[in-house]
């Protein structure tokens, strides 16, 4: 006689069999998000390239300090935001995986009341991180997250450069302002196949950054996207992959003047023809916060983004 527990369909265990070289869980291949660590332990190269605007933001030209700073002018004006991202990731072993990356960031007035109030700015700087397959089943997977990032930040600040010699701050007068930041965190990532089509990556990350002059702060991070490959939905569809991807960012690389908190909309169209290769567009609505005087942008940006996979 056969016991009932003798027939019973054992349920998928938790292991590190997903973490097999591929981006497919539950028959779907992901299409991959621009600028979110999935959990997925793959050797990959990815890169994106773009620009971004922020029209008609109101910008501080007289600001007399306080609690909270009391603005007595304020004038319009126009930015253009010019993005470098790169990194690699190579797989190690079946639980582990490490990345390097690269990037950089330039920011200028399109008008001159933007360049005499904001000033210019640049960025670059690069990371090493590392992904751990933490388990997993058929459709479902989890790694762990570390990261390490620096990165260096230079300011042309016309303003404060003024309210340097009017202050009488001669010790420290200069019109070029730099800080070197440093991020250390930690998180999760997971995906889920939703069906042999569609699948959702999402990510959070907590830690700490630190600079030579703006101090100690907390840095954070959550995403997640939702992806769908039209050719797997319907035999005959097109090799048309779709990103929809939403974020929540407190991982500043820029001066205190600038914004703290943001937040982001992104779409993204790829080309999911072959299996080693996502080639595409990417838009961002993005929504952030110039601390100086509390004024908001609303950069609208694109960037050509590639992923290449090494099986």
């Amino acid at each position: 006689m056969v016991s009932s527990i003798d027939t019973v369909t054992p349920v998928a265990a938790w292991s590190a069999a997903n973490a097999d070289g591929t981006r497919e869980l539950g028959g779907y291949r992901f299409v991959p998000a621009p600028d979110l660590d999935g959990p997925f332990l793959v050797t990959d190269f990815s890169s994106a390239t773009g620009a971004a605007i922020a029209k008609g933001v109101d910008v501080p030209l007289l600001v007399v300090p306080g609690d909270p700073p009391d603005t007595l002018l304020t004038l319009e004006g126009d930015f253009v935001y010019v993005l470098a991202i790169a990194r690699y990731q190579q797989r190690v072993s079946d639980r582990l995986a490490v990345r390097f990356r690269g990037s950089g960031t330039s920011r200028v007035g399109t008008s001159g009341e933007a360049l005499l109030s904001q000033g210019l700015s640049a960025t670059y700087g690069g990371g090493v991180g590392a992904t751990v397959a933490l388990g997993g089943n058929d459709r479902l997977l989890c790694s762990g997250l570390l990261d390490f990032k620096i990165a260096k930040v230079l300011v042309i600040d016309f303003v404060r450069f003024a309210q340097d010699v009017v202050d009488g701050q001669w010790n420290d007068l200069s019109l070029i302002k730099t800080e070197w930041r440093k991020i250390l965190s930690g998180g999760l990532s997971t995906a889920y196949a939703l069906n042999h089509w569609s699948g959702v990556v999402a990510m959070g990350n907590l830690g700490g950054a630190i600079g030579n002059t703006g101090g100690a702060s907390l840095a954070w991070r959550l995403a997640v996207a939702l992806s769908m490959d039209l050719a797997r939905r319907r035999p005959d569809g097109p090799p048309i992959g779709i990103v929809l991807t939403g974020a929540l960012d407190d991982e500043r690389f820029v001066n205190e003047t600038q914004a703290d908190l943001s937040s982001k909309l992104g779409l993204g169209v790829f080309y999911t023809g072959r299996p080693d290769l996502a080639l595409g567009l990417d838009v961002d609505w993005s929504r952030v916060r110039f601390a100086q005087n509390d004024s908001v942008a609303y950069p609208f940006s694109f960037s050509l983004a590639l992923r290449y996979l090494f099986f």
